[in-house]
């Protein structure tokens, strides 16, 4: 997979998507897991979208932050310029 968010881009599997940005906005010891900032990153979205993010349906981190990343493209606050499994 392959986003934009403004003029940079990031490339890989959506969690090592959202990974990138973690390691970009925060220390890796702001949360004890990766799923810890999963789950901050989707509540942060659902308070300021109303936008649900059901990432606790998901088994894997692939999923859940494919989750997210399809809610921050259905703002507008990314594009998706390539999808290995669209």
């Amino acid at each position: 997979m392959k986003i934009c968010i403004v003029e940079a881009a990031y490339e890989g599997s959506p969690a090592e998507i959202l990974a990138q940005l973690r390691d970009a906005a925060f220390s890796r010891d702001d949360f004890t897991s990766f799923r810890e900032y999963l789950a901050y990153t989707a509540r942060r979205i659902e308070d300021l979208t109303d936008i649900r993010i059901p990432i606790e349906q998901y088994d894997t981190d692939d999923g859940a932050a494919r989750e997210i990343i399809s809610a921050l493209e259905s703002i507008g606050a990314l594009d998706v310029l390539e999808d290995d499994d669209a």
